[in-house]
């Protein structure tokens, strides 16, 4: 998995590629980990999955927890370019009942 990462005011934008599981759930965790420690202005995170391939349990584990440490800091979390098979499995998890969806990376940021 590859992360990357850049801030646009109160919002960090985090491009995901690859798979997100097994193997980098901690990797994912601890990047999410040094942003939040590094900036405490930062509140809302947009997750950009258009680079992403796959997603496991691990991942969604790794999901979960960031939405606590973000509801913690009364900021927000939304997804975007999601791949249709990844979208199925958050479906089947229903994530998509706690989390917004959008196409691109501008559409999200401008639902903060």
């Amino acid at each position: 998995m590859n992360l990357s990462h850049e801030i646009k005011g109160e919002v960090c934008v985090i491009s995901i590629e690859n798979q997100v599981g097994e193997g980098v759930g901690l990797e994912f965790k601890n990047y999410i980990g040094a942003i939040l420690l590094k900036d405490d202005t930062i509140k809302n995170f947009i997750l950009d999955f258009e680079k992403a391939k796959s997603i496991d349990s691990r991942g969604i584990g790794v999901i979960a927890s960031t939405i606590k440490v973000i509801n913690k800091r009364e900021g927000g979390l939304v997804f975007c370019g999601v791949p249709p098979e990844i979208f199925k499995i958050f479906s089947i998890v229903k994530l998509d009942k706690i989390i917004k969806f959008f196409p691109g990376r501008e559409e999200a940021l401008a639902s903060f």
